[in-house]
C-alpha cells in the first residue's frame, strides 16, 4: 500500500537564462563617445526581481575591427577559443574576473540599462551577469565596443566634461572608468 513520509519543504530554482547584452554605439572614440549598455530577454521564475551587473574586459589575442557601417568583427578566426572561462567566485583563481583584468562598470542593480559612460582606447567585450533572489546566476557576453583614439584629439574641455559627468553620477565605477579613459 501507499505510505506517507514527512519531508522538508524546498524551492526548485533555476538560473536566469537566455539574456542578451547590447552596447550602443559599437564603435566610438575614447573620452568623446558616451556608451550605453543594456540587457534584456532574461527568463527566470523571478524575472521582476533579477539584479544585473556589467563588466568590461579587454580582448586578448585578437583585436576588434569595424566596417564603414560601424559593425564590428574580430581580427582573427577562432577567436572564441581565446575567450577565458571566467571564475566569478574564487578570488585566488587566475581565472577570477578581476585577475583576468576585468572592470566592474556597473554593480548589481535592478535597472537593465545605464549610459553616459566613457571608455579608454581598446577592444572590449562586455559581460552581463543576472542574479535572482536565491542567488542563482548566469552571464552573457557581447564583443564590443571598439574604442578608438579620437581623430581630432581630446580637448581639455572634453576631458573635463567626461570627468564632471562621472562625478555628477555619484557612481565610483563611473568615475574610475572616466579617469581610466
Amino acid at each position: 500500500g501507499a505510505s506517507l513520509l514527512p519531508s522538508f519543504s524546498f524551492i526548485a530554482d533555476g538560473t536566469p537564462v537566455l539574456g542578451v547584452v547590447n552596447v550602443y554605439p559599437m564603435v566610438g572614440e575614447a573620452v568623446i563617445t558616451r556608451f550605453t549598455f543594456s540587457t534584456e530577454a532574461w527568463v527566470d521564475e523571478d524575472n521582476e526581481d533579477l539584479l544585473y551587473a556589467f563588466f568590461r574586459f579587454s580582448t586578448k589575442g585578437f583585436k576588434l575591427k569595424h566596417t564603414k557601417d560601424g559593425e564590428i568583427y574580430p581580427s582573427r578566426k577562432n577567436w572564441e577559443d581565446l575567450m577565458p572561462e571566467i571564475d566569478w567566485e574564487n578570488y585566488s583563481s587566475p581565472m577570477h574576473w578581476f585577475n583576468l583584468g576585468g572592470t566592474l562598470i556597473r554593480p548589481w542593480a535592478k535597472s537593465k540599462s545605464f549610459g553616459n559612460s566613457v571608455l579608454a582606447v581598446g577592444s572590449y567585450y562586455i559581460v552581463v551577469r543576472a542574479k535572482d533572489p536565491f542567488r542563482a546566476n548566469s552571464s552573457v557576453t557581447i564583443l564590443g565596443p571598439l574604442v578608438k583614439v579620437p581623430e581630432a584629439g581630446v580637448s581639455v574641455d572634453a576631458a573635463g566634461a567626461a570627468i564632471e559627468d562621472s562625478f555628477a553620477s555619484n557612481d565610483a565605477n563611473a568615475i574610475l572608468n572616466a579617469v581610466d579613459s
